[in-house]
Order: structure tokens, then C-alpha cells, then sequence
């Protein structure tokens, strides 16, 4: 018998398995974190690549800075450092405005804060106003942003770069789309159901591509992009051009989270990570996403998530609620989208092809009758049920940090 520990909201818990049902543990790259956060984060900044801060701050005295995700605690703390670096280049306090993205529905939109002289510090980003139009993309339309983006001649983005389902990474043009409009959001999205659409893959990914765009149309100066770890603790930070930094950090997150498997397995036991990847479903189901290739076709995936906001999304329950299938859903985008539908798209394409059992917070009436998911008390009775019906056999591969690991499979 193997005892597993796996993150579970703030705390772990335990899987059980027998040592001839276990595949392999898959943990991606264990990378020990930076010692001194600021003072990797400063030098990053003094040895950025393909710019120099104090030479873009010498001809752009408006600044903006749009962080990616307001919910990253790594985020806060690093665009306060460089927001600090732009005051003590001779930006004004009064120019320099910190605009916080939205990609889902936990964010605050249209916040304000004010400093102490009454000027604005901070605005949190809303998709359906305070919008302006810059330069055709390869849609042959305008892109839509946040009008500070437009009043602003220094334009500095923030990011985490780490897997993503959709974009390949996170960071990159993620952080523009995440201050655009409805209409911007919804001519990306929907091209999810391209077979290039999924985590670790840049090249060739319409998304990706499309995302990539928008921080070229955006005229993005300076980016910082942060590598965290499986504990969101930072190990690496890059910045400077756009590109060039992004490409860096996606090199090295890539190096973190994929893990190599020689075969698909009967089950998967993946833990969303614990928090903040487990606060709510909506999350957490990205960790479904990311490991279902280590699945078979009608093979089973146990999902451990606390979920102790609920579900997350009502975008995503009344997609589920509404349509059976996720050429139903992807339909719907396509005619009128609604932030958090691209969830409801994967997480139907995924119940298409596999059990999903949970193992969570959530009451079974969310679980089981809206969103059509097998239930379990707890970890060791969801790995019993699944093995009774793939039978005694069948072989069990475990992802203790699902949302931030990418499987290989050797062909």
C-alpha cells in the first residue's frame, strides 16, 4: 500500500493505493524558490532584455501598468516594485496607473483607488465599459481595450507565466486580453476547438497567436513576466521586450511543469493543487483539462478540490445546464459569449470522453444533477468505486498539482 498526500484547500489529505494499481506519481520539476523576492525582481528589471526601463521612461512620462491576474498575491508584490522603479525615474505618482485584468468572475470591476492627493492608483478592468478601439488585428476589426491602455505612452504588463489549457502559458498577450472588451474576448475564444488549443503549446495555436497580437497592436513597452513554482513561490523573473521575455519564462515554466508518462492509465487522481487553484470549481476544473491525456478514452479522472467558493461561474452551471453537448456550447459562444463560457466548453469536451468523478465541498446537487458529475466523500472512496468498475487491474496515475502540470505522453 502507497499513501499519497495530496493538496486539498489549505490543508492535504491521503490517497491510499495498492503498490500493483499505482502507474507513478507525475510532480512535474520540484525548482526551490528565490530567497529574496525583491531583489530578484529588481534585477531582472536592471538586466532586462532588448530595453531599458530608464531609457522608455525618459520619453513616455504616462504610465500604465496592467497586471494580469488582481487575485495573484506574486503580482501585487511585483508591480508595486516596478511601479516604485517608474516614480524614482521621474514619473509623476499622478501618471502612473495600475490597471487589473479580468478573466473570470471573481474580479471587482470598475474599483477604484485613490492616493492621498485624490488621484487614481489603481482600476480594476470591467470588459463592458470605459472601452476604446486600437488597430486592426487579423480579424480585420479593431481590437477593444481599456481606455487607459490608449491614454497612456508607457505600457507595462505583469504576468505569471505558468500552463494554460487554452493560451499554452499564462503572461504573454494574455495580460492585454484581460483588459479588453466583450466583443475582443469573444473573437479569441472562439477558436478553443482547435486540436492545437491546449497547455504547454504555443506554436501553431490560434489562441495563443491571437493573444499575441493583441500586445503587439497594444504596443506593450515593457513586460515583466514571473516564473513561479508548484507553490507559487517565485523562482525566476524576466523582463524587458515583450517577446523576448515571454519567450524566457515560458522556456523555464515549461521545464517545471511537464512530466513525462509512458502510457495512458485507467484513472487519474489529480489534486487541484490546494489554493487557490481549489477555491472554486470553475478553477479547478482546469486541472481536468490539463491531465486528461494521461487518461484513456472512457477511462476515469478523480478530481480533489475543496471548492469552498462554490462553483465559481454561473456562466459555466447555466452553459452545463442548458446544452448536452460541447458543440452545443461552442455554438453559443460563437453567437453571444459570456466570460467563463470557454470553462463550460473544455469541461464538457472532457465528460465527453471520460468519468469525472469529485471529490469536494460542493453540495451533490450542484455535482451530480447540474453539472452531471459522479460524487465521492472522500479520495479513498472515489479510487474504490473507480476500480470496481475499471476493475482490480487497472492502474492509477496520481497529479498532486494538476493545474500546474503538463503530461508527455512517449509515442
Amino acid at each position: 500500500m502507497v499513501e499519497v498526500w495530496l493538496p486539498y484547500g489549505s490543508t492535504e489529505v491521503v490517497a491510499r493505493i495498492q503498490y500493483e494499481n499505482l502507474m507513478s506519481i507525475y510532480r512535474g520539476e520540484l525548482v526551490k524558490s528565490v530567497k529574496n523576492f525583491d531583489k530578484s525582481i529588481n534585477q531582472s528589471i536592471d538586466n532586462a532584455l532588448g530595453v531599458r526601463l530608464e531609457d522608455l521612461v525618459r520619453n513616455n512620462k504616462k504610465a500604465v501598468i496592467i497586471v494580469e491576474e488582481p487575485q495573484s498575491r506574486l503580482l501585487r508584490q511585483a508591480s508595486t516594485i516596478i511601479r516604485s522603479r517608474i516614480m524614482e525615474l521621474g514619473v509623476l505618482p499622478k501618471n502612473v496607473l495600475t490597471v487589473w485584468g479580468v478573466l473570470n468572475q471573481l474580479s471587482d470591476p470598475e474599483k477604484l483607488v485613490y492616493d492621498t492627493n485624490g488621484d487614481i492608483k489603481e482600476l480594476h478592468h470591467d470588459f463592458t465599459s470605459n472601452l476604446t478601439r486600437l488597430g486592426k488585428s487579423t480579424f480585420r476589426k479593431k481590437v477593444e481595450v481599456n481606455k487607459a491602455i490608449a491614454t497612456s505612452n508607457l505600457r507595462i504588463t505583469v504576468s505569471e507565466v505558468r500552463p494554460h489549457p487554452l493560451t499554452g502559458y499564462t503572461g504573454g498577450g494574455r495580460a492585454i486580453l484581460s483588459v479588453s472588451g466583450l466583443s475582443t474576448m469573444k473573437r479569441i475564444i472562439s477558436k478553443i476547438n482547435n486540436p492545437k488549443v491546449r497547455a504547454g503549446v504555443t506554436h501553431n495555436n490560434p489562441v495563443f497567436e491571437s493573444i499575441n497580437e493583441l500586445g503587439e497592436i497594444a504596443s506593450i513597452n515593457f513586460s515583466l513576466n514571473i516564473v513561479p513554482n508548484m507553490e507559487r513561490k517565485l523562482v525566476a523573473a524576466y523582463a524587458g521586450d515583450f517577446e523576448e521575455s515571454f519567450f524566457n519564462a515560458s522556456k523555464l515554466s515549461r521545464s517545471i511543469s511537464e512530466a513525462k508518462i509512458e502510457k495512458q492509465s485507467d484513472i487519474v487522481l489529480v489534486s487541484a493543487g490546494g489554493l487557490p487553484w481549489d477555491s472554486n470549481l470553475a478553477s479547478a476544473l482546469n486541472a481536468v483539462d490539463m491531465v486528461q491525456p494521461a487518461v484513456k478514452d472512457n477511462g476515469i479522472i478523480i478530481l480533489l478540490a475543496e471548492c469552498l467558493n462554490g462553483h465559481g461561474s454561473e456562466t459555466l452551471m447555466n452553459l452545463i445546464t442548458k446544452y448536452d453537448s460541447s458543440k452545443d456550447i461552442f455554438r453559443s459562444i460563437r453567437k453571444q459569449y459570456s466570460l467563463g463560457a470557454e470553462v463550460a466548453y473544455r469541461y464538457m469536451r472532457c465528460l465527453e470522453k471520460n468519468q469525472i468523478t469529485l471529490v469536494a465541498t460542493l453540495p451533490n446537487y450542484y455535482s451530480q444533477k447540474n453539472l452531471r458529475l459522479t460524487t465521492a466523500d472522500t479520495i479513498n472512496e472515489a479510487l474504490e468505486t473507480a476500480l470496481k468498475k475499471t476493475g482490480r487491474r487497472s492502474k492509477v496515475a496520481v497529479f498532486p498539482q494538476g493545474s500546474n502540470t503538463i503530461p508527455l505522453l512517449n509515442m
